[in-house]
């Protein structure tokens, strides 16, 4: 079904993946980028203190249709809860961890040769 009634829309293709820092962390992802061989401005799409949901990966899908390539980077390595004591428990747990991450994803997403180094951090929550 077409995100719009007017413009473009591309086919996309979307999945985890893993992301490696330069100090040698290994992190999970989501990603979802146009199918064609074009460059696009990348998005680095933060999720909120529920984890990577059902959610984060449709607005990802939203803007690889629309021509970004967006990686949403998972801060809680592949938790998600729906209870805020336990989404405040993985907050602080992924304390040390999260900007390391933010920054090996804008790393990937300002060097990828599908990107036009365009980045931009979106946020939920």
């Amino acid at each position: 079904m077409p995100v719009y009634a007017r413009g473009v829309e591309y086919p996309i293709e979307s999945g985890q993946i893993g992301i490696v820092s330069d100090d040698g962390g290994h992190y999970a992802a989501y990603w979802a980028h146009p199918r064609l061989g074009q460059h696009y401005p990348g998005v680095a799409l933060l999720h909120d203190w529920w984890g990577i949901t059902q959610v984060t990966r449709s607005i990802a899908n939203f803007l690889a249709q629309n021509g970004y390539y967006v990686i949403a980077p998972d801060f809680f390595q592949g938790h998600s809860t729906q209870d805020p004591k336990e989404a405040l428990k993985l907050m602080s747990a992924s304390e040390e961890t999260r900007w390391p991450l933010l920054n090996a994803t804008l790393d990937v997403l300002e060097k990828h040769h599908r990107t036009h180094k365009s980045v931009a951090v979106l946020g939920l929550g």
